[in-house]
């Protein structure tokens, strides 16, 4: 006897339980020679065909198939629900029993003493300290950040207004080339008084400042009168064009600075003037030799529907 023509003892079980399983089966079934006398006797038979039989299996195991698949999901839902507790709860004892004995393994550290507790209290209350006198520093800078941002739009708005009357006078200018009329005052006097096209235009004095080791300022006063209705007017100094001056011994000084009313600037000042009312303007030349005592020529200029040119001559400084 060899293994091939023999079988172990579970292997016969094995064979006698499979072997019966097939007899189960066969005996559930109905063999095609029945089925066609059943088929008959109710009157189908010349309606049957093979295909009719593969259909029937097809749809008979899918249906088997999908009351499989349908327990077997039951089964794992089952499982799942009473599977999760259990795991909750050993997951629960098994965290406990490493916090007991291996806190270093999942990141729990000891619990603190009460002087570290007190140490860590401290540590906590100067860092909030920091962070509020951190937050009033931010608050302050916003404050003045909002001021320059003010005076920023401020001192904005009045460029944009100082270049819009330039831009106005450079077309008037293009419009009417014309260098405008000169008129002369008589020469000598420190006050000179010159009347043009509605205005009086009256040099009252020019006088000696903030005189130094090299050089001087010159401040000249005017005072100006509209006589025949209200006017804007603009008095010039050196830095925009048309440029006031003034010479002396050959050389030329241009006006640093024009001020008339409240307006005052490097380039002009302009000013509405109310009939009849007069209004004074200042013209300060900066740089001034020292040998300077009088003032040869003094050109000033003027506009308001067109350009006024006037000239002093021989103006004396006073101090």
């Amino acid at each position: 006897m060899n293994l091939k023509n023999s079988l172990s003892e579970d292997e016969l079980n094995s064979l006698i339980e499979r072997l019966s399983k097939r007899r189960d089966e066969l005996e559930g079934r109905v063999t095609i020679d029945s089925v066609k006398e059943s088929l008959k006797e109710l009157g189908l038979l010349h309606l049957f065909s093979e295909n009719d039989i593969k259909e029937v299996r097809k749809q008979v195991s899918r249906e088997f198939a999908r009351k499989q698949w349908k327990n077997q999901f039951t089964l794992a839902i089952i499982l799942i629900i009473i599977i999760a507790p259990l795991s909750a709860f050993g997951g629960y004892k098994l965290r406990e029993y490493l916090v007991s004995n291996f806190p270093q393994l999942i990141g729990v550290t000891p619990l603190a003493t009460a002087s570290e507790l007190e140490e860590l209290e401290k540590q906590v209350e100067s860092g909030n300290k920091r962070s509020e006198e951190k937050v009033k520093e931010l608050e302050n800078t916003k404050v003045q950040l909002e001021v320059e941002l003010i005076n920023y739009q401020q001192t904005n708005d009045l460029l944009k207004t100082e270049n819009d009357r330039l831009k106005k006078e450079r077309e008037e200018l293009k419009n009417n080339p014309n260098p405008g009329n000169l008129v002369q005052s008589p020469p000598g006097n420190s006050s000179q008084k010159i009347k043009y096209e509605g205005f009086v235009f009256e040099l009252q004095s020019c006088k000696r400042a903030n005189v130094n080791a090299d050089s001087q300022s010159i401040h000249c006063a005017l005072l100006i009168t509209s006589t025949e209705k209200n006017a804007d007017l603009t008095l010039y100094a050196g830095s925009g064009s048309p440029k006031s001056r003034m010479v002396e011994a050959g050389k030329i000084y241009l006006a640093t600075k024009a001020q008339f009313g409240t307006s005052s600037s490097r380039s002009g000042a302009t000013e509405n003037l109310i009939k009849d009312v007069p209004i004074k303007g200042y013209v300060t030349f900066d740089g001034v030799s020292l040998e300077v005592n009088k003032i040869q020529v003094m050109e000033i200029f003027f506009w308001s529907d067109n350009k006024i040119r006037l000239e002093f001559r021989d103006v004396p400084l006073s101090e």
